[in-house]
């Protein structure tokens, strides 16, 4: 029997980007894990949790959207997800929830499934990025 492997690294994107100076002060908050190396076989589904801690005094509302990892000069991107994409996996993965608000020193799991399709080669990349929505004035 030969079984054929899918490399996917799986970038779950939110304490990286904690440094934008726009954020309002006393906005704090862990991803954890940041990041994934899986090896899914093709037709197999996996899922994946991460937590996101709010260590503000604050509620805090997040959105989580997909997207793709390109090449860059530096290492990689990112890239809303494209279909042209070669190396692209963000058409096989869902995010849960989209968005929500984290309460003060509280927690929430973001679940995250990738569903590999049967004909699936070589290696794939993709993330979920978590943003912080700040309110309009």
């Amino acid at each position: 029997m030969n079984k054929r492997r899918l490399s996917c690294l799986l970038v779950l994107l939110g304490a990286l980007l904690c440094a934008c100076a726009a954020w309002p002060q006393g906005v704090s908050f862990i991803w954890s894990p940041p990041a994934f190396d899986l090896t899914v076989r093709p037709g197999e589904t996996q899922e994946l949790q991460m937590n996101l801690f709010n260590e503000a005094m604050a509620p805090a509302t997040f959105s989580f959207r997909l997207v793709d990892l390109v090449p860059t000069a530096d290492g990689y991107g990112l890239a809303p997800p494209d279909p042209a994409n070669p190396y692209s996996c963000a058409s096989w993965l869902t995010v849960e929830p989209t968005e929500a608000t984290v309460q003060p020193k509280r927690a929430l799991v973001v679940k995250c499934t990738i569903e590999v399709p049967s004909d699936a080669k070589g290696a794939r990349y993709g993330g979920v990025l978590c943003e912080l929505e700040t309110p309009e004035e």
